[in-house]
């Protein structure tokens, strides 16, 4: 129309501090991937700088801290599809041919990511989860974790060349035997997850139906029956999973939360005493949301857990991205339908979202969704009371682990109620979960 001005230029905008940044929570969106520069180790073998790049399986995805002035993490990326990790630049800027180098998340079309590099190793045969073991500005300064399922190990990776810089456990045999990290044995090391001060990796075995340890050169079984699998909730080997997937660390690090997919359910393991509960699922493959006791899923593959509590969860099968707050469990994201189309809450699909990374600074969920990564909006964190007011609240809006009959192991009578996915936090009373 006469009169308008041409819009200004896009500038940088500072990373985004709330859901409106990058739109509605519920919204997904599919990254745009190209390659930077051909890979020298055939990586990338064949890209062109600013062609697109495909997946062949995004089976795992971590997000380091964002290098100095940039808005985004860096995204590390298991593509098991084509035994590689390649590193996502999401802050580089990508010309849209006006020649003012955009960055993305400047309220405009999403701009392209770039691959930057691509890396394949002989020491890593089917690369299949990721998890960050070392975190700094930038890449340069991270180190990864990654289970290789193939040749039973679990390996840490340079997160600026790729290199392979140890075997951190598994002999390259099958089977499930402790001890020293050297001459342990996994079946089929699938998720992963790091505690970044200690150092210790913990592994969800797929085929070996445990969950073990590896900590200061030794291996350790914390949980798990073995092999023939089972859905048994106790204590160390008197708990029993099926094929468990994904898993995380709380907070607070003293707890692990497990994608148990072949029970269809999310277990939690408590580190200190080995006792394994349910949390979410009755074990039943479907669909449905409601009370965390009664709700269902259909193969969960991967667990990541917000600051406020949350706990995401990929429910492969049903093609959605659930959350489980307090004892509720909701749709965030996906309709079923079994494609990648972007959109909001159900208008939104997933082909088979089956790793998470979750960035809550920046209120992003990164997922891999089969041969493509997305990004889920997350709501706001609620502005959070102090833990004393927390605890006051919690204690009076509600019974506690072990009452009424709920059949759940009682909390201990000192135990902050916020520090527990059961406990807490609470819905003050009238009002709903969420």
């Amino acid at each position: 129309m006469a009169g308008l001005e041409p819009p200004p230029k896009r500038a940088r905008l500072a990373p985004p501090t709330s859901a409106s940044a990058e739109g509605m929570p519920g919204t997904v969106r599919t990254m745009e991937l190209v390659a930077r520069l051909p890979g020298g180790d055939g990586a990338l073998a064949g890209a062109v700088a600013g062609s697109p790049l495909s997946l062949g399986f995004a089976s795992g995805v971590a997000a380091g801290c964002a290098p100095p002035g940039a808005a985004t993490p860096t995204v590390f990326v298991v593509d098991r599809g084509r035994k590689r990790v390649i590193k996502l630049d999401e802050s580089a800027a990508v010309s849209d041919g006006d020649g003012d180098g955009d960055a993305p998340g400047d309220g405009a079309s999403p701009r392209p990511v770039t691959a930057s590099e691509a890396w394949r190793s002989a020491e890593v045969v089917l690369p299949q989860m990721v998890a960050l073991a070392a975190v700094g500005p930038g890449a340069a300064s991270s180190r990864l974790v990654v289970t290789d399922s193939r040749r039973c190990r679990v390996v840490e990776v340079c997160g600026a060349s790729g290199r392979v810089l140890r075997v951190l456990a598994g002999c390259g045999m099958s089977g499930g035997r402790d001890g020293r990290a050297d001459r342990a044995t996994f079946a089929g090391p699938w998720g992963v997850a790091a505690h970044p001060a200690t150092g210790d990796v913990y592994v969800s075995e797929y085929f070996g139906c445990k969950i073990r340890v590896i900590r200061r050169g030794d291996v350790t079984t914390l949980a798990g029956s073995g092999p023939r699998g089972g859905r048994a909730d106790g204590v160390g080997p008197a708990a029993s999973f099926a094929g468990p997937r994904g898993v995380c660390l709380d907070a607070a690090r003293n707890c692990l939360y497990v994608a148990d997919s072949g029970n269809h359910c999310v277990r939690r393991l408590d580190l200190a005493s080995g006792a394994v509960t349910t949390v979410a699922g009755d074990g039943t493959r479907g669909y449905a949301d409601g009370d965390a006791g009664g709700a269902r899923f259909d193969e969960p593959t991967a667990v990541a857990l917000d600051a406020d509590g949350a706990l995401y969860v990929a429910d492969q099968e049903n093609r959605r991205v659930r959350c489980l707050r307090g004892r509720t469990v909701s749709t965030l994201a996906g309709g079923g339908a079994g494609d990648s189309a972007d959109g909001v809450g159900a208008a939104a699909s997933f082909s088979a979202p089956n790793s998470l990374h979750l960035c809550p600074e920046i209120r992003r969920l990164y997922v891999g969704d089969k041969q493509c990564v997305r990004v889920v909006t997350l709501p706001d964190l609620a502005a959070a009371p102090d833990a004393a007011s927390r605890r006051a609240a919690n204690l009076a809006a509600a019974p506690r682990n072990g009452d009424a009959g709920d059949g759940l192991p009682p909390c201990p009578p000192d135990a902050d109620p916020t520090a527990c996915v059961w406990c807490g936090p609470r819905a003050p009373a009238g009002e709903g979960a969420d």
